[in-house]
């Protein structure tokens, strides 16, 4: 991924002779110890999110009588990242609750590498049945409406029918409009591959030049095997949706205000989306439920960081730079600590950290656009007080011109809004926890960013893995799909030295 033996930050390297002088500040600090069999390869992974945590799972799982793989995580977080900022909670019943923030929900169908990632390390999941109201905001107005609720059969809501004001008459003709509209829409995202269609099979290919310890991995093969090298511009879910003349009412209210709630990102970014991820998404999970993880995320952190050691997960760790010892790689932390001899180095952060580490990478990291996205857990009911309360379901969207704002009843008096559109809404003193997340939006320039780094993907050793850094929505099947394309490139590069 960098194309000459410099130091990766901004930092000089110090070379070999400050590695001596720094031995003492942790295991991972001191040189390796050199044995003839197995080899031993020392990885570096940069976040303990998702990304990181799968990357490293793959790799210290690894069974080789010829390799083994010295693993070790940096975050600058306190808490492992995948479940930093989840919360515990007593509901109105009284019963203490572990909460994942954000949710984390994954769809059948399409996260089937989460879902593989989770059935070999033995978790289980349930189907979350969700049900939705729809409401919006009327204009020039803080009135608000509610025109749809949907409840999937046996779902913990049972009451069905139409939103409390609407007449019968009224709901009957939504509920016909809406049901022409949806099963045409997924019979159109079945057999029409949006133009300028950017999705890929995400899975790796042999590296580009075996005998070159700097080689890369390809590009992975085109789904629409039709389109041109030099490829026209990528078809947004607006364009796309005009061009099959599905009605603005439908894909405002229905279509763009679900992506929006699920991809945390404003109705303008949805809009201007690449229509091939939504449309892959929409084809792909129809018929399939949504799924929770039985006992939370600290499940999956458990498993995933039961084959490491906790000597090397160095949490509350940030690092601060990544320098050329070379042939491998020296690891210098916020707290001063050195960390040396690293033969691979993976980037599971945001990419706006990525090109701090790694700035000559900024040009391609530089398109890419981000947005922070705040969620609130909380026991304030006047979230949702707009709605009747018997319009009030699982998840509760409300949309205005620019927003979806999201609140999630969790359990009895514990709520889950994200993206509140009048963070005033909610009393302070009510607040169990607020959180900020960077989210990468999915976007033309992020489809292009990713082609780039993937061509460079592995060079000098350095992996980039993360939810965006797939060709995909920004989602955790991204973080487990990249992983794999990583790990599966660091053990082949070994397996050929």
């Amino acid at each position: 991924m960098v194309e000459d033996s410099s130091v990766l930050s901004a930092e000089s390297s110090s070379s070999s002779s400050s590695s001596s002088s720094s031995s003492s500040s942790s295991s991972a600090s001191s040189p390796k110890k050199s044995s003839s069999f197995p080899k031993q390869v020392k990885v570096a992974v940069i976040g303990s999110g998702l990304a990181g945590l799968s990357t490293a799972h793959f790799l210290s799982t690894t069974k080789s009588a010829n390799v083994s793989y010295d693993i070790h995580i940096f975050d600058e977080n306190r808490k492992i990242g995948f479940d930093n900022a989840s919360v515990t909670a007593t509901d109105s019943t009284g019963i203490t609750r572990r909460i994942d923030v954000p949710m984390r929900s994954f769809a059948g169908g399409y996260y089937n590498r989460v879902i593989s990632l989770y059935r070999s390390l033995g978790l289980s999941f349930q189907d979350a049945k969700f049900s939705y109201s729809f409401s919006e905001q009327v204009a020039d107005s803080t009135a608000t409406s509610t025109y749809f609720l949907h409840d999937p059969p046996n779902s913990f809501f049972k009451r069905r029918g139409k939103p409390t004001h609407q007449s019968v008459w009224t709901y009957s003709l939504t509920l016909l409009s809406v049901t022409f509209w949806f099963v045409y829409f997924t019979l159109v995202s079945a057999i029409s591959r949006p133009r300028g269609g950017v999705s890929f099979t995400n899975s790796a290919t042999p590296l580009a030049d075996e005998e070159n310890q700097y080689g890369s991995i390809d590009l992975p093969h085109r789904h629409d095997h039709n389109q041109p090298s030099n490829r026209s511009k990528v078809e947004t879910l607006e364009e796309y949706m005009t061009r099959w003349r599905i009605p603005s009412w439908f894909v405002d209210q229905y279509v763009v205000s679900l992506f929006a709630a699920m991809a945390t990102c404003s109705i303008d970014i949805i809009k201007q989306s690449p229509a091939s991820d939504l449309v892959d998404y929409k084809w792909k999970t129809f018929g399939h439920p949504h799924y929770l993880l039985a006992d939370n995320s600290r499940s999956a952190v458990k498993a995933l960081t039961s084959s490491l050691s906790s000597d090397n997960i160095h949490l509350g760790t940030g690092v601060s730079a990544v320098v050329s010892q070379g042939k491998t790689w020296g690891i210098k932390t916020n707290d001063k600590h050195e960390y040396y001899d690293f033969d691979h180095v993976v980037f599971a952060i945001a990419p706006s950290k990525v090109k701090t580490l790694c700035p000559t990478l900024a040009p391609i990291l530089d398109t890419i656009k981000s947005a922070t996205v705040r969620v609130v857990v909380h026991t304030d009911d006047t979230a949702i007080s707009h709605l009747n309360t018997r319009d009030i379901r699982d998840l509760n969207l409300l949309t205005n011109h620019v927003m979806t704002e999201t609140t999630h009843v969790l359990f009895p008096g514990i709520y889950q809004t994200t993206s509140p559109l009048d963070p005033r809404v909610i009393a302070p003193e009510k607040i169990i926890s607020e959180s900020v997340f960077e989210r990468v939006v999915r976007t033309e320039s992020l489809v292009h960013a990713v082609e780039k780094l993937r061509t460079r993907q592995g060079k000098q050793n350095i992996w980039i893995a993360g939810s965006w850094a797939w060709q995909g929505l920004v989602l955790l099947e991204g973080c487990v799909t990249s992983a794999e394309i990583v790990a599966d490139g660091i053990k082949r590069r070994e397996s050929q030295s």
